[in-house]
């Protein structure tokens, strides 16, 4: 049984992989629907400089039996991941889909305390952090100008370069932050500029594998000319400005050429 319920717990939480998000966010924007994927994208961007933050004032360590050291509280894993799903499960009335949202937050926060990463103590903090977001992040964006998300999200991008700092912490995943912050609200607000839109069934295709080349191929050309941090930075605007606007606009031209 417990072999099962480690298995299971790994399972769950490789959802959080980086890679996975990434893919999921990509399709989601590009095949699913902008305006509520642009939200998830640009709330779990900012929490993690905040999470960094967070942790960075609290100082409770992590539980030494896993071997690594760092900061417990909040969960880092169930903030971002309450964030995402959280404002998918805000916009959408689906019951399928909030029973789906529902019951993967049930089962990231079971297999982050089974797993012992963090205490329920580390979960809860990170779920009221994280509902504290979404409300603060629904006010904002809550008119009828789109333009207000990406907006908002560059503005994020520079309180996400502050946080870096006063965390005290150069974590690669945070200049990942940082760097999808200002690539992706660019890219969107570009593409709302101009109102873009093409078929799916090109946008799609040619937005993922965009992604996918980038994520696989970036790292090693920009680490020959910049250093890690910059390296990651560059890495993921030029990913997320690819998926928020140069897949379309090729898209969009490619189509104008065919008609």
């Amino acid at each position: 049984m417990d072999d099962i319920l480690i298995n299971f717990s790994h399972l769950i939480l490789s959802l959080t992989d980086t890679r996975i998000v990434t893919l999921i966010a990509t399709i989601g924007f590009l095949a699913i629907s902008k305006k509520t994927f642009s939200k998830a994208i640009i709330l779990i961007l900012i929490t993690m400089p905040l999470n960094a933050y967070l942790k960075s004032i609290f100082k409770i360590p992590l539980n030494p039996t896993i071997g690594k050291i760092g900061w417990a509280f909040p969960s880092g894993h169930m903030q971002t991941a309450f964030v995402f799903w959280g404002i998918i499960f805000w916009e959408y009335k689906n019951i399928i889909i909030r029973f789906f949202v529902g019951a993967l937050m049930i089962c990231i926060g079971f297999a982050l305390v089974y797993l012992r990463y963090h205490n329920i103590i580390d979960i809860l903090g990170a779920i009221g952090f994280g509902l504290v977001e979404l409300m603060l992040f629904k006010l904002i964006t809550n008119r009828k100008d789109e333009a207000i998300v990406p907006l908002l999200g560059f503005l994020l991008a520079w309180v996400s370069l502050f946080l870096i700092n006063v965390a005290s912490k150069s974590h690669n995943n945070l200049w990942l932050a940082c760097g999808g912050l200002f690539g992706f609200s660019t890219g969107y607000y570009l593409t709302l500029a101009q109102n873009l839109k093409s078929k799916t069934y090109i946008t799609l295709p040619l937005g993922v594998a965009g992604a996918v080349l980038i994520y696989l191929f970036a790292p090693y050309l920009l680490k020959q000319v910049f250093k890690s941090n910059v390296a990651i930075f560059a890495q993921f605007f030029i990913l997320t400005f690819w998926v928020s606007f140069a897949a379309e606009k090729i898209a969009n031209i490619t189509n104008k050429i065919k008609n």
